[in-house]
C-alpha cells in the first residue's frame, strides 16, 4: 500500500451510490498536473460519511486535495500508448473551503494572552565552575 496526498480540480461531479449490502459511498474523478504538462486522471472511491457528504458537496472543477491509499497499475488508450492509472481510496480531503475554516478558527483563537514570567535560572554549582575565564 503507498499512502498519498494529491491536489487536482474534480473531474465531473462524484456519483453517490449504494452497494448491494445497502452502504453508501461516492466514486468521481480528478485530474492533476504531471510532470510532462499532460494531466494525470485519479479515480477515487470514499466510504467514510463525512468525506462521502463533503465530496457530494463539490462541483466540476473543484479544487481538492485527496489523501488515501493508492493503487497504481497501466492501461492501453485508444492511441495505442501504454499510460499510468491511478485509484486511490480516500481517508480524507481538503479544500479551499476547509482551508478558509481553518485560517477563521486560528484568527479567532489568536487573543491576546498575558506574558509570562521569565523562567528562573537553573544554574547549579557544577555549572557555575565553567565561569573560569578561559577563552574559547
Amino acid at each position: 500500500m503507498i499512502d498519498a496526498l494529491i491536489a487536482g480540480k474534480l473531474y465531473g461531479a462524484p456519483q453517490k451510490r449504494t452497494s448491494k449490502n445497502g452502504n453508501d459511498f461516492v466514486t468521481g474523478k480528478m485530474r492533476a498536473p504531471g510532470a510532462d504538462g499532460a494531466p494525470a486522471f485519479i479515480t477515487f472511491i470514499a466510504f467514510r460519511d463525512h468525506v462521502c457528504a463533503a465530496l457530494l458537496a463539490l462541483a466540476d472543477g473543484s479544487s481538492i486535495a485527496i489523501a488515501g491509499e493508492m493503487k497504481l497499475g497501466t492501461y492501453e488508450a485508444k492511441d495505442k500508448t501504454h499510460r499510468v492509472s491511478i485509484d486511490v481510496t480516500v481517508h480524507e480531503l481538503l479544500t479551499p473551503t476547509h482551508v478558509n475554516r481553518r485560517r477563521q478558527a486560528v484568527k479567532d483563537d489568536a487573543t491576546p494572552r498575558a506574558e509570562s514570567a521569565p523562567a528562573k535560572s537553573t544554574n547549579t554549582a557544577a555549572q557555575e565552575d565553567f565561569n573560569d575565564g578561559v577563552p574559547f
